[in-house]
C-alpha cells in the first residue's frame, strides 16, 4: 500500500454499479519466492496492462513459466515480448496525470477495447494453440538469465566499444561548489571520477578554490534577487 494506490477505490466503485462484478483480491502481503511462484503455477494468464515499464520482471517470469502474457506493445518489455510470444494490447500515447505532475510527460494508454478483446481470445482458444505460443515465450526468455545479461554487457564494454573513437569533450558544469549545501557535494563527488578535465561556473558568493584542476570560474550570483546570468554566459562562451 501506499498514498497513490486507489485500487481498492477503484474497486468498490466498478463493484457498485455491476451486479455480476467478479470477485476480485488485492494482495498486500510480501510473498517471498516459492509463494510467489505458487500464485503464478495457480494463475491462468497474467495480464499486464501497463502504462510503461522499465524491465518487466513478472511477464518475464511468467512466461519463464509457461504462462500466457497479455502486455501493453510498448515500454520495457518488448525487448523480449512480441507478437510470436505474447498477445499485445493495442495503446496510444496520451498525456500522463501521474502524481509527479510533470509537463510533457506522456504514457502509453493500452486500449480497453482490445484487452478485453485478446481476454475473450485466450478464454476460447485451443490449449494447445496457447502452448504453441507460451513455448516459444519460455525459449525466448530462458536466455535472460543474471549471468548471461552480465556477459553481454562486459562484451559490449571490452569488445564493441572500445573499436569506436571515444573524442575527449569539453565539459563545463554550473554548481554551487564552495557552499555547505547538498548539491555542492554531490557535484563534486560526481565530477571526481570524470576522466576528463570539467569547468565548474561557481557562484562569486564563495571563497576561490583551486582543487579541480584551476578550473573553477566565478560567474554568477547565489543571493541576487535579478535573473542576470550575462556574466555567466560570457564566461561560458570565452570558455567555449
Amino acid at each position: 500500500k501506499n498514498p497513490h494506490n486507489n485500487v481498492d477505490d477503484l474497486l468498490n466503485k466498478l463493484r457498485d454499479k455491476n451486479s455480476l462484478f467478479p470477485h476480485v483480491i488485492v494482495i498486500y502481503d510480501e510473498f517471498d519466492d516459492e509463494e510467489l511462484k505458487s500464485l503464478y503455477l495457480q494463475s491462468d494468464v497474467l495480464v499486464a496492462p501497463s502504462r510503461g515499464e522499465g524491465f518487466g520482471l513478472p511477464i518475464g517470469e511468467a512466461m519463464k513459466l509457461g504462462l500466457p502474457v497479455i502486455t501493453t506493445g510498448w515500454g520495457g518489455q518488448m525487448d523480449f515480448c512480441n507478437q510470436k510470444n505474447c498477445w499485445l494490447i493495442d495503446y496510444s500515447f496520451v498525456k500522463s496525470d501521474s502524481h509527479f505532475n510533470l509537463n510533457s510527460s506522456y504514457w502509453a494508454e493500452p486500449s480497453l477495447d482490445h484487452l478485453s478483446f485478446l481476454l475473450k481470445e485466450i478464454y476460447s482458444l485451443d490449449p494447445n494453440q496457447i502452448k504453441q505460443r507460451t513455448i516459444i515465450a519460455k525459449d525466448s526468455i530462458s536466455k535472460r538469465t543474471w549471468d548471461n545479461v552480465a556477459i553481454q554487457n562486459k562484451y559490449l564494454v571490452t569488445e564493441r566499444l572500445s573499436k569506436y573513437y571515444n573524442p575527449i569533450f569539453k565539459i563545463g558544469c554550473i554548481s554551487t561548489w564552495n557552499s555547505r549545501c547538498g548539491i555542492a557535494s554531490y557535484t563534486k563527488n560526481l565530477l571526481k571520477y570524470f576522466p576528463e578535465k570539467v569547468t565548474v561556473f561557481s557562484p562569486l558568493d564563495e571563497s576561490k578554490t583551486d582543487d579541480l584542476n584551476d578550473k573553477c570560474i566565478a560567474s554568477w550570483s547565489l543571493f541576487s534577487n535579478k535573473e542576470d546570468y550575462r556574466l555567466l554566459i560570457d564566461k561560458i562562451i570565452s570558455s567555449n
